[in-house]
């Protein structure tokens, strides 16, 4: 009997070390993991460039798109900048960038490849420290797409990791912000569209149509208009100025 049990238990033994092993491939595999813990390039990236990704967003979407744009108008210490915009009065604007979307897809890219330069070097240091070998080009470039429900930002790496005759090749690692700026974004061309041909917008139809969207729209006694364009359940958001088919003081309205 008793060495029944002791075969027993020794069953019960080998049994639970073949389910460790198994546990310990199926996570990424057993010499990584005994190493220090899986390294997940997409993982690491995001953790590296959120907090830079986040406040560039952020900064471009309050200024039209632009991080040092040329033409804006103070409103209570807050520079708004114009997308159509004319000197004159009684004319329609002439819009300033026809291409919202693509122009703060340059910027933001722009913004971020520092950042992603300095994010690839720590991947390629947190891979020489977990005992990997490891070549790679000396830049990343950074590519950004603004979607209907996120912004992507995709790194081209262009790494060569190897460890105990393993290697593999990374030539891309993306990240994404959850965001609703393509909407908004859409919806501000399509009231560009409106100031440079009929001289001013109908907001409310707008948020008639996106029950998630609220305008704001100001008029300036010097015939500027200023609008921003927030989705009420992210608190996305998207300001810019217009003038257009603007009065002269005591004519009309401004």
């Amino acid at each position: 009997m008793d060495k029944r049990g002791q075969v027993t238990i020794f069953v019960i033994i080998a049994i639970i070390i073949v389910g460790v092993i198994l546990l310990l491939f199926a996570f990424g595999g057993l010499p990584t993991l005994l190493g220090g813990g899986q390294i997940i390039p997409s993982d690491f990236l995001t953790t590296c460039i959120m907090s830079d990704l986040q406040k560039d967003v952020t900064l471009l979407s309050n200024n039209a798109g632009y991080e040092n744009p040329e033409a804006s108008v103070m409103y209570k210490g807050e520079n708004y900048t114009y997308l159509c915009y004319t000197t004159e009065y009684y004319k329609t604007c002439t819009i300033q960038q026809p291409f919202i979307k693509n122009n703060f897809e340059k910027e933001l890219a722009r913004m971020l490849t520092p950042k992603a330069q300095q994010c690839a070097q720590s991947l390629v240091t947190a891979y020489q420290k977990a005992g990997y070998s490891v070549s790679s080009s000396a830049n990343s470039n950074v590519s950004i797409v603004v979607g209907p429900e996120k912004i992507s930002v995709d790194f081209m790496v262009n790494l060569v990791v190897s460890k105990q005759g393993a290697t593999q090749k990374i030539d891309k690692v993306s990240a994404s912000l959850n965001s609703q700026l393509y909407n908004l974004m859409f919806i501000a061309s399509s009231i560009v569209d409106f100031e440079a041909v009929y001289g001013d917008s109908e907001t409310t139809l707008y948020m008639q149509y996106y029950p998630d969207l609220r305008i704001d729209k100001i008029r300036r006694d010097d015939g500027s208009k200023i609008y921003t364009l927030t989705d009420v359940v992210t608190t996305d958001r998207f300001r810019f100025a217009v003038r257009s088919l603007a009065w002269p003081a005591g004519y009309g309205f401004g």
